[in-house]
C-alpha cells in the first residue's frame, strides 16, 4: 500500500491510501499528526512540498528551472521554494520525519501532482487533465476526489506506487547546484524526486 501528502493547513492537508488493486481512500485532515495516523503501515510516501532547500535568494533549485524549461511551465505552476506557503515547507518535511520514526526505511518521494499533469499532457501521455484520463492512465478506481488537496493527496500516492515499480526511474534529486542542500542527507533521511522521463535533454 502505498500513502500520499499534500500538506496545507487546517482541513486543507490532503492524504491518501492506494491499494494494489488501484481503488483508494482519500481525507483531509489538520495537522501532520492527523496525517500520520491515517498513513500507518503504508509503504512508500510521496509528499506534494519540496524536500530540501537551496539557500540562494529565491530559493530556486536546479528541478525547478528544468521543470520549467523542459515543459514551460510559468513560475505560479513552479515556484520556488522562497514564495510557497509555510504550510507546504514546513508540514512536508515535519510529516517526513514522523513517518521516518514509525519506519526508518519508508522510501519517501518528493512530488508535484500538477506539474506531473501538465507535463504528461504536453509529452502526449495523458489525453487531459480529467478525472477520466487520470483514472485511466494510472489505472486508479474510485469517486473523483472532492477537493484539489485529496487528488493531488491521491497523485503523489501514484507517484511513489510507479516508483515502487520501477514505472518511474528517474530520480530529479540526483542533479542539483551548488547551494542546494543534498537529498540523500536530510535530517530526516534520504528522499527522492521520481519522474517519468528524463529531463536534461
Amino acid at each position: 500500500m502505498w500513502g500520499g501528502a499534500d500538506p496545507g493547513g487546517k482541513g486543507k492537508f490532503g492524504v491518501a491510501r492506494l491499494q494494489a488493486n488501484g481503488s483508494f481512500k482519500l481525507r483531509c485532515v489538520n495537522s501532520g499528526d492527523d496525517a500520520e495516523e491515517f498513513l500507518k503501515g503504508i509503504s512508500s510516501l510521496g509528499i506534494d512540498a519540496p524536500l530540501w532547500w537551496s539557500t540562494t535568494a529565491t530559493g530556486a533549485r536546479r528541478v525547478d528551472q528544468l521543470l520549467k524549461a523542459k515543459y514551460g511551465l510559468s513560475s505560479g505552476q513552479v515556484q520556488y521554494v522562497n514564495s510557497l506557503r509555510g504550510a507546504a515547507v514546513v508540514q512536508g518535511p515535519l510529516l517526513a520525519k514522523i513517518m521516518r520514526s514509525e519506519n526508518p526505511n519508508i522510501p519517501i518521494t518528493e512530488t508535484h501532482p500538477k506539474a506531473l499533469l501538465k507535463a504528461l499532457r504536453k509529452s502526449g501521455k495523458l489525453q487531459d487533465e480529467s478525472w477520466q484520463s487520470i483514472s485511466n492512465h494510472f489505472a486508479v478506481k474510485g469517486r473523483e476526489p472532492e477537493t484539489e488537496h485529496e487528488r493531488d493527496a491521491l497523485m503523489s500516492a501514484i507517484v511513489a506506487r510507479e516508483a515502487a515499480k520501477n514505472v518511474y526511474t528517474f530520480n530529479l534529486a540526483l542533479g542539483r547546484n551548488q547551494r542546494e542542500l543534498d537529498p540523500a542527507d536530510t535530517w530526516y533521511g534520504p528522499v527522492h524526486y521520481w519522474w517519468f522521463e528524463d529531463i536534461e535533454n
